[in-house]
Order: structure tokens, then sequence, then C-alpha cells
């Protein structure tokens, strides 16, 4: 796969967790004409069905994300249950994904990126 452009973008809004990762990195393959690449920035989305959401939620300590579960409302019990099969898995092999959550015919994968520190 030829990846063309890679980009990285700071995190916006308010204050972030100091687990939080605060850039985030984007490659396009270009190759695939079936693909398009839809973004938006500043847009809420869930934690629950998205693969960011997924990976922000299975990165941080039990204890916050149990807390952060039970903000859930009752209609939501269903994307939480389903959150709690995927979260063993996205927390041995990394990548969250989501299919059809914001748009019907999207895909979505996230991924937790931790950088090497400078020296």
């Amino acid at each position: 796969m030829r990846v063309p452009r890679v980009g990285g973008v700071p995190a916006r809004g308010g204050s972030s967790p100091p687990h939080a990762n605060k850039l985030a990195a984007l490659a396009l393959d270009q190759e695939s004409p079936g693909l398009t690449l839809v973004a938006r920035t500043q847009a809420r989305r869930s934690l629950f069905t998205t693969a960011a959401g997924k990976t922000l939620l299975a990165s941080v300590p039990d204890e916050e994300m149990h807390r952060l579960l039970k903000l859930a409302g009752a209609e939501q019990a269903g994307e939480v249950r389903q959150f709690l099969v995927e979260l063993p898995e996205i927390r041995s092999r990394r990548p969250a994904f989501n299919r059809g959550a914001g748009f019907a015919d999207a895909f979505a994968v996230a991924t937790p990126w931790h950088p090497t520190p400078a020296r």
C-alpha cells in the first residue's frame, strides 16, 4: 500500500487527561478509488460506537472507564454492552473499529499511538 500523505494535528478542545494523546495522524491510500475520506472537526461523537471513542475508553484505567460507561443513558445500553464485548480484543490487538456508526457506508479504524519520547 502506498501512503502518499501523513499529517498530524494537535487535539483541540478542553483539557485532556494525562493519558490522552494530543496528536492525531492520518494516512490516505489514494490508490483505492472507492475510498473517500470523511472527517469533521469539533463534532460530538459517541465514545461507545466510534473507533476513536472505543480506543480512548480502552486506554484509560478500568476505574475511569467504568465511571464513563455509567454515564451512558438507557438508550445506549446496547452500545455499552457491545463495547464491553469488543474490549478484550481492542486491548490485546490495539485497533478499534466502527462500521456505519456515523455514516451508513463508512468504516473507521483507530489505534492508540504512543510516540517514543525524545531523548
